[in-house]
């Protein structure tokens, strides 16, 4: 690894960083709606946000070694788990079924 970082490398490390300011900002968010029914669906979206940076950060420091990108890809797999419970609780709180609505014919003729 060079001194330099090359595009790809330094765009890692801003995506990192983006995602530390989305984890920040959801575990604020998280702390000023405990308790409520969103609560979760903050609490697991931000983790999954801090666990994506954390693939991020993976993907430039674990590239030196052999199994460096099987890791970081793992932590992906982990932060979109995290994201798909994020959205079974939008799913469950939303208490809707998505079935096409039924609108009876008008009188035809």
């Amino acid at each position: 690894m060079s001194i330099m970082p090359t595009i790809a490398e330094a765009s890692f490390y801003i995506a990192f960083i983006i995602d530390l300011f989305i984890a920040y900002y959801g575990f604020v968010l998280y702390r000023q709606i405990k308790g409520s029914s969103l609560a979760k669906v903050v609490m697991f979206a931000t983790l999954s946000a801090f666990v994506f940076g954390l693939h991020h950060l993976g993907e430039v420091l674990l590239i030196e070694f052999s199994i460096g990108i099987t890791i970081a890809e793992s932590i992906e797999s982990v932060a979109a788990l995290l994201l798909l419970v994020a959205v079974y609780y939008i799913y469950k709180i939303s208490n809707e079924v998505f079935v096409a609505e039924y609108y009876p014919m008008e009188n035809k003729k």
